[in-house]
């Protein structure tokens, strides 16, 4: 399951089969941010680990102390955080025995989010607990999209050159809206200027199916039908996906790049104009070396001062 991405697992670890009935009972009708809450059960630490090696991106874990020994739960706090390397994840404690894991100990000295006594818990408790974790999940899990975010665009800005040819260049980017996007379908396509004036057209993309050429001529079709797009600074709904315009500084090309399907995901749409602004100043950088170095003579007029 990719970051962020839906559903949001909570997984019940509890020796009693009542509880895992209990809270089935109590979160059966909860979804979040508008995709629905998948509850699973195990019925020993050991059960949770074998889940957890599968499904690492589990966004809460119920997790009973008292089981096959005592500090079961406890000891299964150390494995998930340090051996398994489980950090994202909101784990709540739940205890029929406060007295052998007293609360103030357990938040001090464990890697957890709540603590929840059996004998006091409430349907509506439980319910609001589970949320405020399932919120804490997301708010981590955005912060760690967000820098995969940013370090793709690192990683693209320090990978282009204003050396190599026009395809390697639209060929980077078009790697680096796959990686950011994961799309089904990317293309780059830029009209630019030769140095004898001479306009020329270069388009990379990569999809998949037997009709892809015949998409990429749709598109380009459709765009040339909109000229107003060209000058579209933001992130436009355009055929069946997403069309971010290209503009190069002094007149020296204009094209665009395009996604499908089409994006939703608002964080992605905050960073690729991000990704935009950078595409077209490295593009500025190699078109523009390529006709200084088709000059003939100076690159300068020696003029008297």
């Amino acid at each position: 399951m990719l970051l962020g991405s839906g559903p949001y697992r909570v997984l019940v670890v509890d020796d009693d089969a009542d509880m895992h009935t209990v809270t089935k009972l109590a979160l059966k009708r909860m979804k979040f941010e508008d995709q629905r809450i998948e509850l699973v059960s195990a019925h020993s630490a050991k059960e949770a680990f074998e889940y957890l090696k599968l499904h690492p991106q589990t966004a809460v874990i119920l997790l009973d102390v008292v089981m096959e020994t005592e500090s079961a739960g406890l000891d299964a706090v150390r494995v998930i955080r340090e051996e398994m390397d489980i950090v994202q994840s909101r784990i709540i404690m739940r205890t029929g025995q406060p007295g052998l894991a007293p609360e103030q100990k357990c938040i001090d000295e464990y890697d957890i989010d709540g603590y929840l006594p059996k004998t006091e818990v409430t349907r509506a408790r439980l319910y609001s607990t589970v949320r405020t974790a399932l919120r804490a999940y997301k708010q981590i899990i955005d912060l760690e999209r967000h820098k995969q975010l940013l370090a793709s665009l690192h990683e693209s800005m320090l990978s282009l050159h204003s050396y190599e040819t026009l395809e390697e260049t639209l060929q980077k980017i078009l790697a680096t809206a796959l990686s950011m996007t994961r799309s089904d379908f990317v293309m780059v396509d830029l009209e630019t200027l030769e140095s004898g004036g001479e306009a020329t057209e270069c388009v990379v993309y990569l999809g998949e199916g037997e009709n892809v050429p015949e998409r990429v001529r749709a598109v380009q079709k459709a765009f040339r039908e909109q000229p107003e797009l060209q000058y579209e600074s933001a992130l436009v709904d355009f055929q069946n996906g997403t069309l971010l315009s290209l503009v190069i500084p002094r007149d020296l090309g204009q094209g665009f790049v395009y996604l499908e399907p089409g994006l939703s995901d608002p964080l992605l749409k905050s960073m690729l104009p991000l990704l935009t602004g950078h595409v077209t100043n490295a593009l500025y950088s190699t078109i523009a070396l390529k006709m200084l170095e088709s000059r003939d003579g100076p690159f300068f007029d020696a003029a008297a001062v």
